[in-house]
Parts: structure tokens; sequence; C-alpha cells
């Protein structure tokens, strides 16, 4: 099955039914104590694109920015990470949400 890594927290993985995100959760094994790490799905997806749709979503979701110029560097940062996990590889739909988030963003700022 197919693991793409979007960045040391996140990654795309898929098996024979569907598309996931996945999270990096930090675990305390219970027979040693040590600290480990599993991927934990976070949602479910039909199409690659999806996944990497809700990367995008969620990571704006859950920024920190106080405003428009620092939610758009968040936006840039994650597509940023997108580009490199899939180069010359996007789905034309994904294309047109990120740029559909770019030009709410850029409006917005303007």
């Amino acid at each position: 099955m197919a693991t793409i890594p979007l960045n040391d927290h996140y990654r795309i993985a898929s098996d024979e039914l569907c598309w996931r995100l996945e999270r990096r959760r930090t675990r305390r094994d219970k027979g040693t104590g040590e600290l480990g790490s599993a991927w934990e799905p976070l949602s479910f997806h039909g199409t690659i694109g999806q996944a990497a749709t809700e990367f995008l979503q969620r990571g704006l979701r859950l920024s920190n920015a106080t405003g428009i110029a620092e939610l758009r560097a968040d936006l840039e940062s994650l597509v940023t990470a997108l580009s490199l996990a899939f180069p010359d590889c996007f789905e034309p739909e994904l294309l047109e949400r990120i740029n559909a988030h770019g030009k709410a963003l850029r409006e917005a700022a303007a």
C-alpha cells in the first residue's frame, strides 16, 4: 500500500479501500515504558486529492494565525509540503482547490 510523507507529523496512506490522512502520535510502551511513535488515522477519503485537500484544510483550521497575512503564510507552507510530496503529480481538482484557497486569502488581505 502507498505511504506518502507530507512532513514530520502527517502522511497520506492507502489500503485497498481508501486513502487516509494520518498523524504521528508519541506513545509510551506499556511494557517497557519507552517512548515510541505510531500513526493514527484522522480522516478517510475516496481519492488522494481529497486526502491532500483535508491536509490543507486541517492545517488552516488548526493554524495559530492572528491575521490574514499569517494565515496566508501558513497556507503557503502547507502547499509547499504538498508540492514536495507530490512533485508534478497534483490532480487538477486539487490544484483548483489550492488556488481557490489562495485567491480567497489574497482577496481578504486586500
